[in-house]
């Protein structure tokens, strides 16, 4: 292991991990970005051996597409998420992304060693915090009736998300260059697959 990527918003828990790994790993290279794309700015072409990225707040399932862009640009890279704030409804779908290791920003040190060498050593790692988390999810699943699994297509999703941010159909239109008519129609379908009735309801699960 030599170029390690740091991606957090955060500088003082890059830095701070930054840091941690430099005291633990020898002949070790931190990279750090807020973002991929301020990495792409900074990093050009940079050879990266192990990917930490860091999950803040509730980003939904726009996390997850996140990870999948990022699985899709590191294919060969050991990748490792830890969250702010893990939820059961969510890390199942984390996990079918690909990533290597997936722990939560409570666990501690220690066990972050843990889980980069598992990683590093071609295994997958998830901690037992949140293997208890996904059962505890699982087990209200059992009491409360089950939903069927909703998913949207690529273009749904992006439709739905400029929905969600306030945008209209019409300058939907535009942007996407297609008829406000489309947009309308794609509209009525994720309002469907998502049994919301308005953009308020959509905000919410967005």
């Amino acid at each position: 292991m030599t170029n390690v990527l740091i991606i957090d918003r955060h500088p003082i828990l890059r830095k701070g991990l930054s840091l941690f790994l430099k005291e633990h790993f020898r002949k070790i290279t931190i990279l750090e970005a807020n973002t991929l794309t301020t990495f792409e700015e900074i990093y050009l072409n940079q050879k990266v051996d192990l990917l930490i990225i860091g999950i803040n707040q509730n980003p939904g399932f726009e996390g997850v597409h996140e990870v999948i862009e990022l699985r899709k640009r590191f294919a060969e890279t050991a990748l490792i998420i830890y969250d702010e704030n893990p939820k059961a409804t969510l890390i199942l779908e984390y996990l079918k992304t690909g990533i290597d290791g997936y722990l939560g920003k409570q666990n501690g040190l220690e066990e972050l060693l843990e889980c980069i060498n598992y990683v590093t050593n071609g295994n997958r790692y998830l901690s037992n915090s949140l293997l208890a988390v996904m059962l505890n999810g699982y087990e209200e699943k059992i009491v409360a009736p089950e939903k069927t699994r909703v998913t949207l297509t690529s273009r749904e999703y992006k439709i739905a998300k400029l929905l969600s941010q306030g945008m209209k159909t019409s300058k939907i239109a535009e942007m996407l260059n297609r008829k406000s008519s489309t947009i309308s129609t794609v509209k009525k379908t994720i309002f469907k697959k998502l049994g919301v009735e308005n953009v308020v309801q959509l905000k919410e699960i967005f």
